[in-house]
Parts: structure tokens; C-alpha cells; sequence
């Protein structure tokens, strides 16, 4: 009989390590907000260099009265490009 111990797809050893720190940011502005003060063609490269520079692995974008769902996908197509792995994006709208 297997007794060890599971929690979801991973047992017990594999979760040993105990806990990690990790760098977020959750209060990012993207240009899709109006008051943004770059709005150039590259601002989201820009961002995301920012964010591997720091080794910020998630971040909230809290654009103004707007959910841009093409910056967002773009974002965390870039910042896949540059890290090789999935990258935590939440979103929230900020009135």
C-alpha cells in the first residue's frame, strides 16, 4: 500500500523545499491606460526588459477603465520569450 502523502499531482518530497521568495509587482500600468505617460510602439518590450531585469516573475496590470486583452496577450508572449517559461499575469481594472 502507498502511503505517501499527495496534494494535487506532487507527493510530499517534491514539496519539501519549503517555501520561496518570489518578486511581484501588482500595481503595473501598461500604455492602454490613459494617463500612461509612454505610449510609443515599443512600451511593452520596455516593460517586460524591466521586469526580467528585477526578476519580477508576476504582475497585476491595473489599467485605468481598461482591459486591453491584445497588450495583455502580448506582454506574456514577450515575457515568454525572454524567461522560457510561463509567466503569472493577473488583471484587474481600476476605476
Amino acid at each position: 500500500m502507498n502511503t505517501s502523502l499527495r496534494i494535487g499531482n506532487s507527493s510530499l518530497s517534491q514539496l519539501s523545499r519549503g517555501s520561496e521568495w518570489r518578486r511581484w509587482d501588482l500595481h503595473v500600468h501598461t500604455a492602454s491606460s490613459y494617463d500612461y505617460d509612454y505610449k510609443a510602439t515599443d512600451s511593452d518590450d520596455i516593460l517586460v526588459r524591466a521586469l526580467k531585469r528585477n526578476e519580477i516573475v508576476a504582475i497585476a496590470i491595473t489599467d485605468h477603465f481598461t482591459i486591453d486583452a491584445n497588450r495583455i496577450k502580448n506582454i506574456r508572449e514577450k515575457a515568454f520569450e525572454l524567461r522560457r517559461q510561463k509567466y503569472r499575469i493577473l488583471v484587474n481594472k481600476r476605476l
